[in-house]
């Protein structure tokens, strides 16, 4: 497989996965975020967007079951 090839099957399955990830939120008001790490690569891919995943995170240290 190619590079361009492997990079668009990559591409697919990050869409698949958020879509699968969203029924929570659709079905009971969840709040998602995916953070993925990849090899060779220093920054994250982040569905569905940094800012999203930075208040999800930032709400889940401030709960009391996390402290």
């Amino acid at each position: 497989m190619d590079i361009v090839s492997e990079r668009a099957l990559f591409a697919k399955k990050i869409q698949s996965l958020y879509k699968k990830a969203q029924e929570p939120f659709t079905l009971c008001d969840a709040k998602v975020a995916i953070i993925i790490f990849k090899n060779g690569e220093n920054t994250p891919i982040l569905c569905p967007s940094q800012a999203v995943a930075e208040y999800i995170a930032r709400t889940f240290r401030n709960t009391d079951e996390f402290q």
